[in-house]
């Protein structure tokens, strides 16, 4: 990431990382890497994010962490993943005909122990990791969003859209599935619930930033959550899986420097149609 944006190739530069008890550990990203490629490679369960536990979430942005070097510097280390997305089909969810009973949170290989939420609950396990895993294999992506929407019943247009935990960030990945996936009625459903419920509106000292605040009593809103309702808004259909695979593309200097902003709305603060051309100002 640091390479696309400043142009500079500096993946085998050390650096040191804070680590247990405040000691320093020198790495590079290329050694990173290499190290969390190897680790998949010896263990088809997956590595360990914290010390001990798996998690899906975490183990899918790692390897999109790899297919996105790979496609950065030619290497292959993203190779080891695919197991991976094997292995958790066969033990980390079950599915009982068209039906989600459950898929995991973490799993503790030294406890041997298998956390999950229980009933409808378990659907937002199998979305946080959706987002990272969508890019590296669209078909498990797209089987485990049918099963979460027909769990939640968002997809049902009969019934009222329920966020029963409260989870802006599963809500936001939701809606960017929906729209990747093509599917017009809970992605409708799920833009009116983000609409009405985030509270999406304009802040600055000139008032001309946009954002959704979630109800957070902050000076400044959270982040990750509006990024991917950013994806939502900007993204045509299909463009998170279009741009899975490309080289990416070095920006000029002034694309590099420059201060863009994306505007969702416009300074009515009339919602623009999803699609639309979003304006950057500088």
């Amino acid at each position: 990431m640091r390479r696309y944006v400043s142009g500079k190739a500096d993946h085998d530069t050390p650096f040191d990382v804070t680590g247990y008890q405040n000691r320093q550990f020198n790495w590079t990203h290329a050694r990173i890497a290499t190290l969390i490629s190897a680790q998949m490679a010896a263990r088809p369960q997956g590595p360990h994010c914290e010390n001990t536990k798996i998690w899906p979430f975490c183990v899918s942005s790692a390897g999109l962490g790899l297919k996105l070097y790979d496609a950065l510097l030619g290497t292959k280390l993203h190779a080891p993943f695919p197991r991976w997305v094997d292995y958790c089909r066969k033990h980390y969810m079950k599915v009982d005909g068209d039906n989600l009973t459950w898929f995991l949170w973490y799993y503790d290989p030294i406890e041997e122990r298998a956390v999950t939420f229980p009933e409808k609950t378990t659907a937002y396990s199998a979305l946080t990791p959706m987002i990272y895993l969508y890019p590296q294999d669209r078909a498990f992506t797209e089987q485990l969003y049918t099963l979460s929407m027909r769990l939640l019943e968002w997809d049902n247009p009969k019934l009222p859209v329920i966020d029963i935990m409260n989870r802006p960030l599963n809500l936001a990945t939701a809606l960017l599935m929906a729209r990747e996936f093509g599917d017009s009625t809970t992605e409708r459903r799920l833009r009116e619930y983000v609409e009405t419920e985030l509270e999406p509106r304009f802040f600055g000292a000139e008032n001309d930033r946009f954002a959704y605040w979630l109800g957070a009593d902050t000076e400044w809103p959270r982040g990750q959550v509006n990024a991917i309702l950013m994806l939502s808004d900007c993204c045509p259909p299909g463009g998170w899986w279009r741009g899975r695979l490309s080289r990416p593309r070095h920006p000029s200097r002034a694309e590099r420097h420059g201060s863009g902003r994306a505007r969702r709305r416009n300074n009515s603060g009339d919602p623009i149609a999803p699609g639309h051309a979003y304006a950057f100002q500088s």
